[in-house]
Parts: C-alpha cells; sequence; structure tokens
C-alpha cells in the first residue's frame, strides 16, 4: 500500500513544522543547563509536549479538515480502566524482571524516601507526621493516579498530534506499517532530550535507538487504546500514568543500568513486545483506523 502524494505532502509539512518548533525549544533547554536546571528543563519540556497537537489543531483549521472523528470525546468508559491496568502491569513486571538481573538494585531501605522526609522535616522545623510505608503509598496516589489525571492536558498533546493526527494520515501504508512508522517519528523527536542524558544518562547514541523502538512498542499500545476505545484522552491518560508511575518506581531503586533495566531498558522493551504481540494475536490491533467520534 502506497500514501497518495497529497497525503505525503501534509505528513511531512506537519512532520516538518513539529520538529522544528520542538527541537529549537530543545536549543534552549540545553543552553539553560539542560538537565542541570531541572525547573527549566520541565517547564521547556512540558511546553514542547503541546506542540504536536498545537500544530495539529493549525493544520486542521488551515486545511478545513475539521476536528469530527478525532477522538475529543469520553469514548468507552471501560478503557480508562484498562489504561492503567496495562500500564501498571508493565511497569510492575518492567520492574520486578529487572530485578532479579544484576541491571536493577532495589532499594530496601526506601532511602530516597526517606531522604525527602528529612528535606521536608528540615525545610518545615516540625517531626513528619507519618511512617515511611504510609508516606510511599500516599505518593503513589499523588504520583501515579493523581498525576496521572492531572496531567492529561499535557500528554494530550503528544497524543493528539502523534495518534490523532499523524497516524491516521499514514494508514494508507496499512496499520502495522502506519503503526511502525509513527512509532518511528515518535520516537526522533524525543532525540534532542535523550542526547541530553534524559532517560538513557551516559548513552547519548544507543538511548536514542532505545527510545525509538521503546516508542514503536508504545505506540502500538496506545495506538489501539486510542481507536478501541475511541478517545484520545485514553491514551493520554496511559501516557501521563506511565510517565509518574515509572517515576514513582525509581524511588524504589537504588541503582539501575539504563540500557537493560526497568521500563525503558531491554527488559522493559521485551515485556513491552510480549504486550504488543499479545493485542497483535488477539486481533485487537483490528481496531487501529476504526470510526472514532
Amino acid at each position: 500500500m502506497m500514501l497518495e502524494p497529497k497525503d505525503r505532502k501534509v505528513i511531512t509539512s506537519y512532520v516538518s513544522v513539529v520538529f522544528a518548533l520542538s527541537w529549537a525549544l530543545d536549543v534552549i533547554v540545553y543552553f539553560q543547563g539542560g538537565l542541570a536546571n531541572p525547573r527549566s528543563f520541565q517547564i521547556l519540556v512540558g511546553v514542547q509536549m503541546l506542540i504536536p497537537a498545537l500544530v495539529a489543531v493549525a493544520f486542521r483549521s488551515l486545511r478545513r479538515e475539521g476536528f469530527r472523528g478525532t477522538g475529543l470525546c469520553l469514548g468507552k468508559k471501560r478503557y480508562y480502566l484498562a489504561a492503567f491496568a496495562l500500564m501498571a502491569v508493565f511497569l510492575g513486571l518492567s520492574f520486578g524482571l529487572s530485578a532479579l538481573t544484576p541491571w536493577l538494585t532495589l532499594d530496601g531501605k526506601l532511602t530516597k524516601f526517606q531522604e525527602l522526609i528529612l528535606a521536608i522535616t528540615a525545610k518545615s522545623g516540625q517531626a513528619f507526621p507519618m511512617s515511611v510505608g504510609v508516606f510511599a503509598a500516599l505518593m503513589a496516589v499523588q504520583m501515579g493516579i493523581l498525576g496521572a489525571i492531572l496531567g492529561i492536558p499535557a500528554y494530550w498533546g503528544e497524543e493528539y498530534g502523534w495518534r490523532g493526527y499523524l497516524l491516521p494520515k499514514l494508514l494508507g501504508l496499512g496499520k502495522i506499517r502506519a503503526i511502525a512508522v509513527h512509532g518511528v517519528i515518535w520516537g526522533l523527536w524525543h532525540a534532542p532530550v535523550i542526547a541530553m542524558g534524559f532517560n538513557y544518562p551516559g548513552h547519548p547514541v544507543a538511548g536514542i535507538g532505545f527510545m525509538t523502538v521503546f516508542a514503536v512498542l508504545m505506540g502500538a499500545v496506545f495506538a489501539w487504546l486510542y481507536y478501541a476505545s475511541g478517545s484520545i484522552f485514553v491514551p493520554a491518560l496511559a501516557h501521563g500514568f506511565l510517565n509518574q508511575g515509572a517515576a514513582y518506581g525509581l524511588f524504589f531503586v537504588a541503582g539501575h543500568h539504563s540500557l537493560l533495566g526497568g521500563p525503558t531498558g531491554l527488559i522493559g522493551l521485551l515485556v513491552l513486545a510480549a504486550l504488543v504481540w499479545g493485542l497483535y494475536r488477539w486481533k485487537a490491533l483490528d481496531a487501529v483506523g476504526q470510526p472514532l467520534c
């Protein structure tokens, strides 16, 4: 299957604009100190996450494509739970299996939680009102659940751009090829921040390759959630829970090899590949391309 010349032109234009704007922000991030300046990094990367959707909205408006059939509705409610469940299983298996290898070491003493409690008490000058275990549980709710829900507007930026605009235009290639190509584009979009040390510190080149593979596989899961639920907000929720849950999981980790252990390392990629194979084997990916609200 091939794309029509007009579709190739739109895709090329869209990707070029998104990459140009996003990577320009990354240059600013770099000269602001990159990861060494976490506040600036978080703000600018947060803005960058909105660029794919903002450009998609601009293209839809200028080309008079309209917004019907792009999943801007709540969709099928059961898939919100499926989004949480899938990401929880993926993260749990990724961290759990990694802990069985030399590539990830768990911290049984909860050192990072202890350090955070010390910082809070030092700032407040008062005794901490709860145990470390209760504090860890509350952080799980705050980061994993509330963080994912409150982060939907930001993660919608990526989802509405990549899944809501780019992927449908690539479907002329066939479902599997479209999912793969849009995943490669999504992965390479992360290249500058990965090169700065995000996710794979110390591995700027190999990290880009690993992130691209991760994006292809996770892009397949998010594409299924998008089309099966009929709502762009479902993959946005999954995306938020993935990022927040992975960050929370690292509180329990004393150290790990970023290319091999954890959700974005080799172990995580194998778990994710098995998940995508299951979706393919059970024909769940057949939902990709079906009509949306």
